[in-house]
This record gives C-alpha cells, sequence and structure tokens, in this order.
C-alpha cells in the first residue's frame, strides 16, 4: 500500500519538473478546492449540524401545516396560538412569532432591518439570557404604552452602538413609533430560525400602527410560526393528538366553516422537532 503511493508521488513530482506552470496550477486547484469544501463544511455546521444555542434544544417542536405544493410551513393565526397555549397539557410552554422588515433610526442612522414579533413567552421557552438588561416576558405581550421596549440582537448591537454596555435605556425608531432598549442578547442567538438573522425583537402590542396595511395592523392578524417545549416525559405522538385536537376546535370556534380557514383544514397538521432550528417559513 505505501510503495504504491510513493511511486506515485515521485512519478508526480517527475511530472511536475517537466511541467511546473501545470503542476502549479493542479496544486491551486486542490488547495481551492479543500478550503472550499472546508469552508462548505463549516456553513452546513453551524445552520444544520449544531443545535440551537438555548435550554434543551432537543425539547423543542415546531408546529406546521403540510399543504401541497407549499410543503410544511408555521402559519397560524393568534386565537390558535392563545388557544393552545391555554389548552395544553402536553407542552411545557407555547410561543409564536411573526416576521418583518422595518424601517429604523438608530444610532447606525436609518436602514431597514429584520423584527420579530414575540409572544411574551419567547425568551422563557427557549431558556435563554440576555448579555445585558432583561428579555421580553409575558407582561409586555399586549401592554401598550407611549414607549415600548425591544431587544437588540448581538449583530445590531456591535453594529449600530458598537458593543456600548450603556444601550440600555437608549430610544430607537421603528416606523416613526419610539421604543426603549431594554435588552441586548449573546452572540449566535437568532430565536430558531437559522437562516435568517433578526436584529430586533418585539412584543406582540408593537404590531398595532407599525403596518400601513390595514390587514397586517393588529397583533390578532398577523400569520405566527408556533414552536412548543415537550413537557419531561411527553411522546411526540401524545403531543401531536393533543395539538392537532385543540387546532381544530380553536379554528371552529374562529372561523366557524367560513371558506377563508381552507388553507388550515386541507392541510396536514404536525409536530417537527427543530433541536437544530429552522430554515423556512
Amino acid at each position: 500500500m505505501v510503495a504504491p503511493l510513493i511511486q506515485d508521488i515521485r512519478y508526480a513530482l517527475r511530472l511536475g519538473r517537466k511541467s511546473p506552470a501545470f503542476f502549479a496550477c493542479v496544486i491551486l486547484l486542490l488547495a481551492l478546492g479543500i478550503g472550499l469544501n472546508s469552508e462548505i463544511f463549516s456553513v452546513l455546521d453551524a445552520l444544520l449540524l449544531r443545535p440551537l444555542p438555548v435550554r434543551k434544544p432537543g425539547e423543542l417542536v415546531r408546529l406546521v401545516q403540510v399543504v401541497a405544493p407549499l410543503g410544511p410551513r408555521s402559519f397560524f393565526t393568534y386565537n390558535t396560538y392563545r388557544a393552545l397555549a391555554q389548552r395544553n397539557k402536553c407542552f411545557a410552554a407555547v410561543f409564536g412569532y411573526s416576521e418583518s422588515n422595518v424601517a429604523v433610526r438608530d444610532n447606525g442612522g436609518a436602514h431597514s432591518i429584520r423584527c420579530h414579533i414575540v409572544s411574551g413567552s419567547f425568551f422563557s421557552a427557549l431558556g435563554v439570557q440576555p448579555l445585558h438588561g432583561r428579555t421580553l416576558t409575558p407582561a409586555d405581550e399586549r401592554h401598550a404604552s407611549d414607549v415600548l421596549p425591544a431587544v437588540l440582537s448581538n449583530t445590531l448591537w456591535m453594529r449600530s452602538y458598537h458593543g456600548d454596555p450603556s444601550v440600555i435605556g437608549k430610544k430607537l425608531t421603528l416606523q416613526d413609533r419610539a421604543f426603549t432598549i431594554v435588552g441586548v442578547m449573546p452572540p449566535g442567538f437568532h430565536g430558531v430560525q437559522v437562516e435568517t438573522g433578526p436584529g430586533l425583537f418585539i412584543p406582540l402590542i408593537a404590531a398595532e400602527g407599525l403596518f400601513d396595511n390595514p390587514d397586517a395592523n393588529s397583533f390578532s392578524k398577523l400569520g405566527y410560526t408556533l414552536v412548543a417545549r415537550l413537557r419531561p416525559g411527553v411522546t411526540l405522538t401524545a403531543a401531536h393528538a393533543e395539538a392537532e385536537s385543540i387546532f381544530r376546535a380553536a379554528l371552529d370556534e374562529e372561523f366557524h366553516g367560513r371558506q377563508d380557514s381552507s388553507y388550515w383544514v386541507t392541510g396536514e397538521f404536525r409536530l417537527q422537532p427543530i433541536a437544530n432550528g429552522v430554515f423556512c417559513c
């Protein structure tokens, strides 16, 4: 095994002396190929293989509807979120979030940013702690005030505030609405979606007056991605049966068989384990 390999290396070196330019090109291509493979593996490791940087990510499941030809999507009403959060016995927590691009004015100037509008249980259900300040809580979920709380991602904090810990209490503006920065998240935390990096996390009530579209200008009209944490010892099968029952009952209460419920009625309901995060809507 070793001898043939040594002979092959010697043969390759002899060819290299005869055609140094070609030999150098081959070496360069090999180096580029190795480097590219290494980079691809690093990206896959970060996006696909590593568990989410949250408490016990193996307990997290995403609620999805499988609707042809869209495939699995998590797009549920606010009433469904409330019904699941209040009536279930299989989940330790249920949270929802909606995402949108919003205009922001902060220390970095005026720019557009990806924002997650989250339920009050979002951070506590994930079991994450802020780097500075505090996270959003259930008290923030529907409590309207003149200045609403906002939590910065680490990326936005570094870019717009240069890592200044005194950012807590400072103001920023979203779509002409005033917000107070109450917390900064640690590096690497982006919620459960790994293909997008929200710069801000704001409470549900912030949706009121945040959008120009009257059909989306309320937390009760937004479509939510729903995620739950299984209670210890509860099987996925048992949780699925209970969650689907609550979901179907909530649909009936909300729509009473109206045509606009067809998206949810026709889809197949599933619980999708998301220990490594979510890659689609």
